[in-house]
C-alpha cells in the first residue's frame, strides 16, 4: 500500500528536542498501517542532530535523515522538503511540538476517510511541550467536512501555526507546481502560499474537537510580532485574497481582536499581557441580543470593519516607528550636545587665553618698563607692587600665582626691583617675595610650586629669636639671581642670597640655600651637587 502522509520535522540546532520526539511518532507509525512516512530535514545544524539521528535509526526507529550541506533559511528548508514529498498529504510538524498519543492514527483515519483540502489540529501551549501532559485529551476528529468561511471562523489567524496544519500536498503542487511566490519568501509565513491557496481553491475542511498538540511557546526562533503579525501578515492576506474578500476580513479582524489587546497591554505596561484566543466563539460574530458587555465590545471590534483591521495594523506598526523615533532624537539630542560642548570648550579657551593677554597689558601698564612687551597672566594670581618691575621681554605666568615686591612693611622702607628677562616663563601656583633684588635672566623657567624670596623675619640673633615672627623686621641676605636658561623643578625653594648660574638645573623640591655654579645639577635639602656638565661646551653668548 503506497503512502498516505509524511510528517516532515524541520529542524536546526535543536538535537534535544528532535531526539525525543522522533522515537514518539515512530512508535505510533505501525498502528498507521505503514500509511505513514516520517522525515527529519535537518538545515545543516553544527550540533549533535546528525550523530543523534543515526544512532536513531540504528536502534531501529524507521524515518529519513535529509540533511543540508548549508543553511538556506526557515523559507527555503520548508520549500525545498516540500519538493521531494511523494505522499498526497503533508504535515510539517514542528521539532518543539508534541502531537498527543494516539492523534497520527486519528490523523490517517481523517484523511482517509473525509479527504479534506486542510486537516487543522487544535494546539495547548506550554513552556516546555515534552514535560506537559494533555490528561483526557479526545484525538477523535469529526468526520463531517465543514465549509471553507466556517473552518475559516474557527481557525483564524491561527493558521499561521505550522505545527497544526496537515494539508494536500498534491492538489497544492497542481495549483502552484513552483512553490510559494516571491511575496511569500522572508516573510516568516511561508506555510500561508500552500494555506491560502487551499482555502480560495478547496471545498472540504476539518478540525479536531480538542487540542491534540503540545507546542512549546516562546520558542519561536526571534522573529519580530510586529513586522510577522503588524506587517507580513495583512499583506500576504490581501495579495492572496483581496482587500475586499471574507476570508480576508475574517483573518484580519481575529489577528486585530487578538493581538490589538495585547498590544495596548505591552505599550501601557511595558510588557506583554495574557491575552490568548485561539477560536472566535459563535457569539461574537453573532446577530442576537442578550451579550454580556465584554463580548458586545468585541463584536463592535470586529463588525468594525476595515477601522478596527487599520487600527490594529497601525498601532502594530506605530510602536516600531515611535521606537526608531526615539532612538533617532536621542542620537541628535547627543550630537547636539556634543557640539555644544565642543563650542563652550572652545569660547571657554579663547576667553581665558583673551583674559590672560588683557592681564598681561594690565600687569605691563602697572609695571615701572619703560617698554611694552607680550605678557600673559593667568587667572587668581596676586600682585604687588608691580612698579618695582623691570620687564625685558615676553612673560608667560601661569594660575594663583605670587609676585610681591614689598615697598613698606611696618615702619620699614624698601625699594624692591624685580628684574625679567625675555622668554621667562612661571608655571602655576609660582611665589616670589621681594624687598631687595630678585633677578631672571632669559629662558629662565619655572616649574610649579616654586618659592623665590631675597628676605626672611629677622635674622638668627638671639633677640631676634626672642621676638615673636610677625614683629621681627624683614631682612635680606642679599639679592637672587637665577642666570639665563635655568630650569628650576617643581617644589623649589630658593633662598635670600643665592646666585644660580648659566644652565644649571635644580631638582624637585630642593631648598636652595648657596649658589650653584653654571650647568649643574643639584638637589635635596639643602642642594648638593648631582652632576656637573662641566665637558659641554659652553651655552652661546647673550646677543
Amino acid at each position: 500500500m503506497s503512502k498516505l502522509l509524511t510528517v516532515v520535522i524541520p529542524t536546526y540546532n535543536r538535537c534535544d528536542y528532535v531526539r525525543q520526539l522522533v522515537p514518539a511518532l515512530c512508535a505510533e507509525v505501525s498502528a498507521c498501517c505503514d500509511l505513514v512516512d516520517i522525515v527529519v530535514s535537518d538545515n545543516a545544524s553544527t550540533d549533535d542532530t546528525a550523530a543523534a539521528m543515526a544512532a536513531l535509526q540504528t536502534e531501529g526507529c524507521r524515518f529519513r535523515y535529509l540533511r543540508r550541506p548549508v543553511n538556506i533559511g526557515m523559507d527555503g528548508n520548508f520549500t525545498e522538503t516540500l519538493a521531494m514529498v511523494e505522499t498526497r498529504y503533508c504535515w510539517l510538524l514542528g521539532d518543539d511540538d508534541v502531537p498527543v498519543p494516539g492523534t497520527l492514527q486519528s490523523v490517517v483515519g481523517t484523511l482517509s476517510q473525509v479527504q479534506p483540502d486542510i486537516l487543522y489540529l487544535r494546539s495547548a501551549w506550554f513552556p516546555n511541550a515534552f514535560e506537559a501532559s494533555l490528561s483526557d485529551a479526545d484525538t477523535t476528529i469529526p468526520s463531517e467536512p465543514i465549509d471553507v468561511f466556517e473552518f475559516t471562523r474557527r481557525t483564524n489567524y491561527w493558521l499561521t501555526f505550522i505545527s497544526s496544519v496537515v494539508f494536500d500536498l498534491a492538489r497544492y503542487k497542481c495549483i502552484a507546481p513552483h512553490g510559494p511566490t516571491a511575496e511569500f519568501r522572508g516573510t516568516m509565513l511561508p506555510q500561508l502560499h500552500w494555506v491560502f491557496l487551499l482555502l480560495r481553491h478547496g471545498s472540504k475542511f476539518a478540525i479536531s474537537n480538542c487540542a491534540v498538540i503540545k507546542a512549546t511557546g516562546n520558542n519561536s526562533g526571534g522573529y519580530s510580532l510586529t513586522q510577522v503579525f503588524g506587517v507580513n501578515l495583512p499583506r500576504l492576506v490581501d495579495a492572496s485574497f483581496g482587500p475586499a474578500s471574507r476570508l480576508g476580513w475574517i483573518i484580519k479582524q481575529s489577528n486585530a481582536l487578538s493581538n490589538l489587546p495585547r498590544l495596548l497591554h505591552t505599550v501601557r505596561f511595558a510588557h506583554l499581557g495574557d491575552f490568548k484566543l485561539e477560536s472566535l466563539p459563535p457569539e461574537f460574530l453573532g446577530k442576537g441580543d442578550g451579550l454580556d458587555p465584554t463580548k458586545a465590545l468585541y463584536r463592535t471590534i470586529l463588525t468594525g470593519a476595515p477601522a478596527a483591521a487599520n487600527l490594529a495594523l497601525r498601532l502594530l506598526q506605530m510602536r516600531g516607528k515611535v521606537l526608531s523615533w526615539r532612538l533617532a532624537v536621542r542620537a541628535r539630542l547627543r550630537r547636539a550636545r556634543l557640539r555644544s560642548q565642543r563650542i563652550v570648550d572652545g569660547l571657554r579657551r579663547r576667553t581665558a587665553v583673551a583674559l590672560a593677554w588683557m592681564r598681561g597689558v594690565f600687569w605691563s601698564l602697572r609695571s615701572g618698563s619703560a617698554e611694552r612687551h607680550p605678557v600673559f597672566i593667568g587667572s587668581q594670581g596676586q600682585f604687588l607692587g608691580l612698579r618695582g618691575v623691570r620687564l625685558h621681554g615676553r612673560l608667560t605666568v601661569g594660575i594663583r600665582c605670587r609676585i610681591e615686591l614689598y615697598e613698606r612693611y611696618s615702619d620699614q622702607r624698601f625699594h624692591p626691583l624685580l628684574w625679567i628677562g625675555a622668554n621667562v616663563s612661571m608655571e602655576n601656583d609660582c611665589h616670589i617675595g621681594v624687598t631687595n633684588r630678585v633677578e631672571l635672566h632669559d629662558g629662565v623657567m619655572l616649574a610649579s610650586r616654586v618659592y623665590i624670596s631675597d628676605h626672611a623675619h629677622g635674622d638668627t640673633g638671639e633677640s631676634t629669636l626672642r621676638t615673636r615672627p610677625v614683629l621681627r623686621h624683614l631682612h635680606s641676605k642679599g639679592p637672587v639671581i637665577i642666570e639665563r636658561n635655568a630650569w628650576i623643578g617643581e617644589g623649589a625653594a630658593i633662598l635670600p642670597g643665592v646666585r644660580i648660574g648659566e644652565g644649571a638645573i635644580v631638582g624637585a623640591n630642593a631648598v636652595v640655600t648657596r649658589d650653584v655654579p653654571p650647568r649643574t645639577v643639584v638637589g635635596g635639602a639643602p642642594a648638593r651637587i648631582i652632576k656637573t656638565a662641566s665637558g659641554l661646551a659652553s651655552l652661546p653668548e647673550r646677543p
